[in-house]
């Protein structure tokens, strides 16, 4: 079952946006977040494309979230050899 939505969720989907894709949807007809996280599932789950390109954006979100917790942790690490080693 795929169906008509909004050309915003569509583009927020597209540029690998699923959290204000549903946000959108949700504005737009009036629904609650279960239905309108299960309509955008839906969606995806009918197009490879957009499945593959939501997938890439939740893989290169982590891969930053990863970089940015090494580097705080590193931070970390080196004010507490630099502060507190002595």
């Amino acid at each position: 079952m795929n169906e008509d939505l909004p050309w915003d969720v569509v583009s927020a989907l597209q540029k690998g946006q699923k959290i204000e894709a549903i946000k959108l949807l949700r504005e737009a007809r009036g629904i609650g977040l279960k239905e309108a996280k299960d309509t955008v599932d839906r969606h995806v789950q009918s197009d490879p494309l957009l499945k593959a390109k939501l997938a890439a954006a939740q893989a290169e979100a982590t891969r930053a979230l990863l970089t940015w917790l090494l580097v705080v942790g590193a931070l970390a690490v080196g004010a507490y050899f630099l502060f507190w080693s002595y």
